[in-house]
């Protein structure tokens, strides 16, 4: 009878060693880069609006006086946001009167959707003329970020002003 050579019995024992080390780098990294990920990407969609709007003054560096600016602006944009949702729900609420009936006119369907569009229009304008404004007040550095934040989706608040003045 032959004797196990030495260390041979150690072999099994190390490659379980070595296989519990592999996955647990491999969940500490999975883990890494879960944490990157929502740190990235969820964190500013379960920010509250202020949250991000103050998020967003952070992020362009504004001053004390482009801060009250950009109050100024977002006030105008929930105001007349407010006033256009309450306006165009009495007209959509007309819409759906008339398409409950056997034989809706079409005239009044043209006239309401007409309303609506000209509303939406109108707040577009408004916005539009509100976000001018306080871009007059930024730097050109603090223009471009803005717009480089907007068009590449990276800032909630930046992409919904712009996509309100979009055409």
């Amino acid at each position: 009878m032959s004797l196990p050579q030495p260390g041979a019995l150690d072999r099994p024992r190390r490659r379980w060693i070595f296989r519990l080390a592999l996955a647990l780098s491999l969940t500490l990294n999975l883990c890494f880069i879960a944490g990157l990920a929502y740190k990235k990407f969820a964190t500013e969609a379960w920010m509250s609006p202020q949250q991000r709007v103050q998020a967003l003054a952070d992020d362009l560096k504004l001053s004390p006086d482009q801060r009250q600016s950009f109050r100024e602006m977002i006030q105008v944009l929930r105001l007349k946001g407010q006033s256009l949702r309450a306006a165009n729900a009495e007209l959509v609420a007309q819409v759906w009167t008339e398409l409950d009936k056997n034989q809706p006119d079409q005239d009044v369907l043209k006239r309401t959707f007409g309303q609506l569009a000209e509303n939406r229009r109108q707040f577009q304008i408004e916005v539009g003329t509100a976000l001018a404004n306080f871009f007059t007040k930024l730097t050109p550095e603090q223009r471009a970020h803005f717009i480089e934040l907007a068009r590449e989706q990276r800032s909630m608040i930046a992409t919904r002003l712009w996509r309100l003045i979009a055409f």
